[in-house]
Order: structure tokens, then C-alpha cells, then sequence
């Protein structure tokens, strides 16, 4: 390959006229140096949009071309960045609504405070690349002096003096064991963004820092295979033993295929663990891996064969059939089609890949669990809202909460008013001073069955809640908003009060019935002592009547 593989005659037209003076002088000095070459350029596509590639190349060994007889040759590859650029665009333009998040993601997130750039947050992530030494609060020289040694520091000073973010890509790195005292080296990628107050200048730097010293080694890795699989045929067999060594080792999937129908000729023991139990070398791709054909790998190498274009794949579908007779198995892989030459002419195809199974399947179990807490966001039987700021501007309403309110959620979250104006009739109830009690002390406020007057149906009615005012912290930062979480209780509330007054009317009547009775026991009581004494005046007069007619006595009588 030489150096025309990549600058070519009708990229100057494509490239955007930002980049092109920086490339030509970069990949100019390369060539006339004999040294190699590595740069980003965007291109213009067939839909007039512009996408970021990544340039990389090595020299052939001066001794290698002179051994030949023929001039130097340089090894390139040219890798399609976009979706990397676009990604770190967007970390750029994140602001720190879900700090909480931070604490849980893959990258190192930092926050550097003030001229001493002392630790206002940071993640585990950060706090393990860190060796556990980190201390909010300190200052990082303190804690951290060999990042004072690698000039990250003045990075971060610079950035707090200019208000300008900075960037770095795989920036090779060192850390000093604070037990031992023994150095690791690593390569990072950096990105340290200006943090200010509105149009203040910036009182703190963020930093999100990626260990990327795995995905460095191994593309040197497949770099360092890449330029052996294309050294010149004389010097071919000699490297090649060399580098199987290195290849028998490495966890990287590593094949080479040889002739236009792709026979093996050589696989690692990281390639042959995938397909346990099979022959592959001295056999073609197509007979070997039946399922490759199916899913278009095989296209893939015959399109690199008949161009010598490589061909950069990122998490493509495999599945592996299993020779224990049980259903193939999902796989996922990254993986580069490197075209091999001999004099010039391709013979063969290097493949080199890593199986990215694992992590697919973890963003897509991400994935799953943050559309599972959208759908419980959205169906929860209570009602939730975040309030943001001073004037109480509703940044996030469920369906439930809109419904209370009476409004739907393109007036709640589409229409940047304040809570209370947007909801005129909950103003002066006292919400206010209690939304503003939880926003300045920062202690949550529960409320059990408080009443308050509501807009429904065009009338006001008086409505009962449960509810809950929480502060939403965000790392050392002021609060700045209130999560409020609300239960309409008043069904219950008039339930309860409906029995109450049954109750109290039931007590009543209770009441009535003992004092009628008690009434009745008295006139019995009275009557009958009233009675006694005629009864008795009776008796007498019929006993005297009785003696003086002589009558004789009543029977029963003595």
C-alpha cells in the first residue's frame, strides 16, 4: 500500500476547507520525513453532509525497501469516526441535570474547584483510576502530585483562566501507586469543560476522563499485524513466525485467509475458541463457517479482495452454531478486513477482531431498564413532578400529576411558566412558603390528607393530599429544584368524615333511647307507688263491708 491510499486526487474537493491546510502539511511532512503520520479530516458525503474520519500510517522499515530494491511504502487505514465525534459533541453540550447518574457510568467524571483545583465530585470510576487516594475538598496537587508532573493541572488551570473546554485523545499517562510506588502507564481520553454561573467566568472545570489504554494496545497490536500481513513477500515468512508468537497470546481474534475463496491459513487460539471442535485452517471461510455466508461476512470479503478498501465492522450479529446439537448462540464483534499484499498484488485477507458481546448485551439491558423506569414514570398511580428554580417552572410531569393540575402535558413541559401561574388557583394557600422552606434548608416536607382548593370541571372544589416535597441535590451545587410526589386522598378523607358524622349521629340516638327509658322506669316506678296506698284503702273498706254483712270470707283468704 503506498501513500496514495489516503489522499487521493478528489479528497482536497471533499475535505472540509477547515481541515485540509492541517492534513496536507501533517501527511506532507510524513512522507518527506519517512516518519508516520496521524490525523482527523472530515469528508464530504453524496448527501452533502460532512462525516469525521481518523488517518493513521507507518513507514516501511528503510532496510526492508532497500533489501527489495524499490522505494519506500507506507502502510495506512483510514477509520470513520463520526458517530465517536458526534458522541463526544453531545458529552460537551450535557449540562449536570442528572448528576446522580455520573456516579454509575463506565467513564471518569471529575469536578475541579477554584484556583487550587480542589475535588468538588467524582465518580468511582475517576476515584479507582485514582487508586483510591481522592479527597472532596482537597486540592488535587495534594492528592494526586503526579498529574501536576504530566501537565493535566495547567490543562486545568488554563481551561479555568480562558473559559475555553480542552480536548485530548488517547494522552498517554502514568500513575504512581501510593502504596508501592510502582508506575502504570495508560493512554486517556480527556475532555475538560469550563463550568460557570450565566455569564460569570468559569469557577470550576469538568472532567470526563476515559481509560482507553486497552482499545491503544490492541489497535497497535493489529497495526503492528497489519504492517507484517503487508511486508514484502521475501521478508514474509520470517516476520509472520515472529508475530504468531505475539498472535498466540493475545486475546484479540486474529485469522488470516489466503486466495480470492479465502482459505484459512492461519487462525489464533482466541479465533478457534469460538468454533470449538472445527477445522478451519486449509479450509475455505464457506465451508468451515456455513453461517458466515448467511449473514454476509462472506460478501464483505470479496468485496475487500476485489477493492483492497479494509472494512471496519462495529458490533455485527453472529450467530455461532454449537456443535453440542443446542440452538446458535448470539455474537456480537468488532472487527477489521485488512487486504494483504505480495509485489503488490492482493493475496490474501487479514482479519482481526474482538468479541463485543458483553458489552452490547450490557448497554441493551441499560437500555431496557431506563424505557422500564419511562414506563413506570409514566403509568405510576401517583403523581410526580420536578420544579425547577425560583419561579417553580415544571421541568418533568407524569400523565398523573397533568391530570390533577387539569392540564395536559404539552401546557405543563412545553410552556416555560412559572408553577403558580401556570396553575393560578394553588397561589396563596401556602404551597409557596413551603416549597421555598424545602428549597433554602434543604430538608423534605411531608404532608398527610392537607386540603386545598382546586379547578375542576369548571368549579373549585376543596381536594385532600398526601405528599411529599424532596429536594433535588446536585453534587456540592445549591438546590435548585423539588421533587414533589402527591396522592389524592380525598375520597378517603370524605369517607371517614361521612362515617364520623354517622357515628356521631348514631351516638345521639343512642343517647335519646337511654333517657326515653330511663323516663319509663320512672313513671312505672311512680304509678305504681301512687297506686298502692287506694288499693290498699279498698281492701279495707271490702274487708269492713264483708264483716258487717257477713259474708263469708274469699277463698284463698283467711
Amino acid at each position: 500500500m503506498g501513500p496514495d491510499a489516503n489522499i487521493n486526487e478528489t479528497w482536497p474537493q471533499l475535505m472540509h476547507p477547515d481541515d485540509l491546510p492541517a492534513v496536507a502539511q501533517e501527511y506532507g511532512a510524513a512522507l518527506a520525513g519517512g516518519r508516520s503520520w496521524g490525523y482527523e479530516f472530515r469528508l464530504r458525503g453524496a448527501d452533502g453532509q460532512y462525516r469525521w474520519f481518523a488517518s493513521q500510517g507507518v513507514p516501511e522499515p528503510l532496510a526492508a525497501a532497500e533489501a527489495a530494491g524499490r522505494p519506500r511504502q507506507w502502510f495506512g487505514s483510514n477509520l470513520d469516526i463520526d458517530e465517536l465525534k458526534q458522541a463526544q459533541q453531545q458529552i460537551e453540550e450535557k449540562d449536570e441535570l442528572l448528576t446522580s447518574i455520573l456516579s454509575s457510568i463506565p467513564a471518569s467524571v471529575v469536578t475541579f474547584e477554584g484556583e487550587d483545583l480542589r475535588f468538588g465530585f467524582f465518580n468511582e470510576a475517576y476515584q479507582h483510576l485514582a487508586q483510591g487516594r481522592l479527597v472532596l475538598g482537597r486540592p488535587a496537587v495534594e492528592v494526586f502530585p503526579e498529574a501536576a508532573e504530566q501537565a493535566f493541572l495547567a490543562s486545568l488551570r488554563e481551561v479555568l483562566r480562558t473559559g475555553e473546554p480542552y480536548q485530548g485523545q488517547e494522552v498517554p499517562a502514568y500513575a504512581r501507586d501510593p502504596r508501592t510506588g510502582q508506575q502504570g502507564d495508560m493512554y486517556l481520553d480527556l475532555a475538560y469543560l469550563p463550568l460557570r454561573h450565566g455569564q460569570q467566568p468559569p469557577h470550576a472545570v469538568l472532567g470526563f476522563i476515559l481509560d482507553v489504554t486497552d482499545r491503544v494496545l490492541a489497535r497497535r497490536q493489529a497495526e503492528a499485524a497489519q504492517a507484517l500481513a503487508l511486508a514484502a513477500a521475501e521478508q514474509a515468512a520470517a516476520q509472520r513466525e515472529a508475530f504468531y508468537q505475539v498472535f498466540e497470546q493475545t486475546p484479540a481474534i486474529i485469522g488470516l485467509l489466503r486466495d480470492p475463496d479465502h482459505r484459512y491459513e492461519y487462525i489464533n487460539p482466541a479465533y478457534q475458541q469460538l468454533f470449538p471442535g472445527r477445522q478451519l485452517v486449509g479450509c475455505t471461510i464457506a465451508e468451515a463457517l456455513p453461517e458466515v455466508v448467511e449473514h454476509g461476512f462472506l460478501a464483505l470479503l470479496d468485496g475487500v479482495f476485489r477493492t483492497g478498501e479494509p472494512y471496519f465492522g462495529q458490533e455485527m450479529l453472529l450467530p455461532v452454531t454449537r456443535t453440542d446439537g443446542q440452538p446458535p448462540q448470539d455474537a456480537y464483534f468488532d472487527f477489521t478486513y485488512q487486504a494483504t499484499r505480495e509485489a503488490g498484488q492482493i493475496v490474501g485477507i487479514s482479519i482481526f477482531a474482538f468479541d463485543s458481546t458483553e458489552r452490547v448485551l450490557a448497554r441493551r439491558q441499560r437500555e431496557a431498564q431506563q424505557a422500564q423506569l419511562a414506563e413506570l414514570f409514566e403509568q405510576a398511580p401517583v403523581a410526580i413532578t420536578v420544579l425547577r428554580g425560583p419561579q417553580y417552572v415544571i421541568e418533568l410531569a407524569n400523565p398523573t400529576m397533568c391530570a390533577i393540575l387539569g392540564r395536559t402535558q404539552e401546557q405543563a413541559l412545553h410552556t416555560p411558566t412559572p408553577f403558580f401561574e401556570l396553575v393560578p388557583e394553588a397561589a396563596g394557600q401556602g404551597f409557596e412558603e413551603l416549597l421555598d422552606g424545602v428549597m433554602a434548608t434543604g430538608v423534605p416536607f411531608v404532608a398527610r390528607e392537607l386540603p386545598s382548593l382546586v379547578d375542576r370541571h369548571g368549579r373549585r372544589d376543596t381536594v385532600y393530599w398526601d405528599f411529599v416535597y424532596q429536594p433535588l441535590r446536585e453534587g456540592d451545587a445549591p438546590i435548585n429544584a423539588v421533587t414533589v410526589v402527591a396522592t389524592d386522598v380525598t375520597a378517603q378523607v370524605l369517607a371517614r368524615q361521612q362515617l364520623a358524622q354517622a357515628n356521631e349521629q348514631l351516638v345521639a340516638a343512642n343517647q335519646q333511647l337511654t333517657r326515653t327509658n330511663t323516663d319509663l322506669d320512672n313513671f312505672v316506678y311512680t304509678a305504681s307507688h301512687d297506686l298502692k296506698q287506694p288499693i290498699s284503702n279498698i281492701e279495707g273498706l271490702l274487708t269492713a263491708l264483708r264483716e258487717e254483712l257477713a259474708l263469708p270470707p274469699r277463698a284463698g283468704r283467711d
